[in-house]
Formats: C-alpha cells, structure tokens, sequence
C-alpha cells in the first residue's frame, strides 16, 4: 500500500523532472516533493533483495529480478514523461567521482551514459539521445498511442487505476467523516519525509514509522499492524566504491504516506479526523520510529549524524472520475515537537 501511494503522488504531483527522478537532498524542494522514483526504486531494491543479491549494489544485477525491476521504473518515468513533455534533464554538479567522471564536473542532458557505446565509432549514449525511448523500438501499453492527447488520457486512467485512491471517493468517503472530507472531495493529504545520509552505516538500513503501540522487537516491525511504512536506504561505503573523492556523504530524502494509517485509525474512532488540528495533537502521542540494518540490529538515531524525520500535509482534491488527476493545494505548516526525536509537523 505505502508504494503504491508513494508512486501516485509522485506520478500525479511532481512536475519536475529533477524532483521525479533523483532522491538527492534539495534545500529548495517543498515538503510535499521529498520523494522520488529513485527514492522508490531503492526501496524496492532492498525489499526484494531480503538481505540477498538485490540488496546490495555490487551483486544486485546477477538477480533476475533486477531487470523486471528497472523495467517497471523505466515504465513508470515513460508515464511521467507523457504528462510532463516538457520537464527534463538540467544540468548538476557531480558530487562524487567516478570511472569516468570528476568531482565537480557539470552533467547534462547532453553528457555521455558510459559505459554504453550507440555505434562503433566510440560515441555514447545521452540522455538527450534517448529521451524518446522509441529510439530503440520498443514502448509501454499505456504510453503507445501515437494522438498526444490520447496518449495523456490513457496514461492517466491507468496511474488512477492502478495506483490511485477510489476514484470519486466513494469507498475513501465512506471511512471518513464530514470533518475530514469535503462535499467537492477535497481532503488533507499526510506523509512522513525523511532526511539521512545514504552510506552513514556502510549499508542499507530501514526506518520504520509506527502510528500506535508497537511490538518493539525488530523481527516483527515487518508486519506490525501499526506500521504506517518504511523506507530503506541502497547503499555503501564510499570507501567501497573504487570512484575516489566525494565532496561529502550524499544526503537523500523519502516521503512515508500516512494518510492511509490515518484512514484506518479513523474508521475504528482512534483518531477524530484528517485535519491539522486532529492529527497533530493525535500524532504527539502515537508517532514512533525505529531504525535497523538489514540483519536486524537496532540502530539508533544518534549513529546517524543529519537524520531528521518531518511531518508533512496538504489539501487535496480527489479526482472525480478515471480521466481526472488529483489536485494538489499548497502545503500547510505547523511545528510539533514529538517524543525525544524533535519532529516538525509541517
């Protein structure tokens, strides 16, 4: 459920090709864009993986199931793509070396894809070259039609039936009261963002977000019933990596959705309703997290220098048939200090 909600708020509000695409911290990024698809993509990694192949980064392309995994995000930022034309690469400072890059050097869309040649003269790929991923003969059931506007339609009856909420709120409606959903549809959206630096361990490791009593042992968080979500890091040690220097430990972002959780904790009268005022005051008490390496060892928050977790929320309009995206409002803001984590309420 939390990826399936993860990729529709992506695939229905970001416009933006660098907040789609890239998990990297953004000092400018609004709360309501702290994910991504990379974001996702490395969730995905670690859940398949089990502490296997697709875990780790070094083995993860001997799996199989590494191919079926990078085709679904290939599908995924296609989709994207028809809804934002004209959304793409812009240029960044790299900020780690590698086999063929420097530290500092500015990419672009124009910037070579080593190691992939596009003929025998020696001339690599970019990403200008292969915007349109018909180049190499092949497309995506919901991205085929040749009408533009076709084309935009069937993709966004396809991310609302696939990752959406309901459509017209019929069954969203009926868990909620009249407090937390209006008569035109419109209700308040909740995610728990989350700020880390991806190789502070040396290795993949989980955060986990709790709404309610939890069983604190870290073998059953997995399936804890108060588990709102998680998210876990794919990565090393930069002294792993064979690339040389780095301008600093890249700091990533996520975003946990909680509005589900919510949903849930309202329909059994634990929790009043969706709005700020509710929420806040329900969440002083009933917010938790924990953090644990792929083997299960606990970690806790202070091995993790910059770990920050944020709340944050924003109106909603729910789409009103198949052929309708959501309609995202402006993001609220509000500060709450949590427990001993010192969490904002955004």
């Amino acid at each position: 459920m939390s990826i399936r909600s993860r990729m529709y708020a992506i695939l229905t509000n970001y416009h933006d090709y660098l907040a789609f695409s890239n998990g990297g911290y953004r000092a400018e990024a609004p709360p309501s864009e702290q994910d991504s698809v990379e974001a996702i993509h490395d969730q995905v990694h670690t859940l398949l993986g089990g502490g296997g192949h697709m875990s780790f980064i070094d083995y993860a392309g001997f799996d199989p199931v590494f191919f079926l995994h990078h085709t679904m995000i290939d599908r995924c930022f296609a989709m994207w793509q028809v809804l934002n034309p004209d959304s793409f690469v812009t240029p960044r400072v790299a900020v780690s070396d590698t086999f063929t890059m420097a530290l500092g050097q500015i990419q672009n869309a124009n910037s070579s894809l080593t190691p992939f040649y596009k003929d025998r003269s020696g001339n690599f790929w970019s990403s200008s070259d292969v915007r349109d991923m018909r180049i190499f003969g092949y497309e995506y059931p919901e991205t085929s039609n040749n009408n533009a506007k076709a084309r935009e339609q069937n993709v966004i009856v396809a991310i609302n039936r696939l990752y959406g909420p309901p459509v017209s709120g019929q069954i969203f409606k009926r868990d909620l009261d009249a407090k937390s959903i209006s008569a035109s549809g419109k209700y308040r959206e909740w995610v728990a963002n989350l700020q880390m630096p991806k190789s502070a361990l040396g290795a993949p490791f989980s955060v986990y977000i709790f709404l309610g009593p939890f069983n604190d042992d870290p073998k059953y968080w997995s399936s804890d019933p108060n588990l709102a979500g998680q998210h876990t890091t794919f990565s090393r040690s930069e002294s792993l990596t064979g690339n040389g220097a780095i301008s600093s430990p890249p700091i990533v972002t996520a975003a946990i959705p909680l509005t589900d959780s919510f949903i849930n904790h309202i329909s059994t009268g634990d929790l009043k309703s969706l709005s700020v005022e509710d929420v806040t005051e329900w969440l002083d008490s009933n917010l938790s997290y924990r953090i644990k390496l792929l083997d299960g060892t606990e970690i806790y928050e202070e091995d993790i220098p910059d770990f920050k977790i944020s709340i944050a929320s924003a109106g909603v309009k729910l789409p009103d048939s198949h052929e309708d995206l959501p309609v995202w409002a402006n993001t609220q803001y509000n500060v709450l200090d949590i427990g001993v984590s010192s969490l904002d309420i955004l």
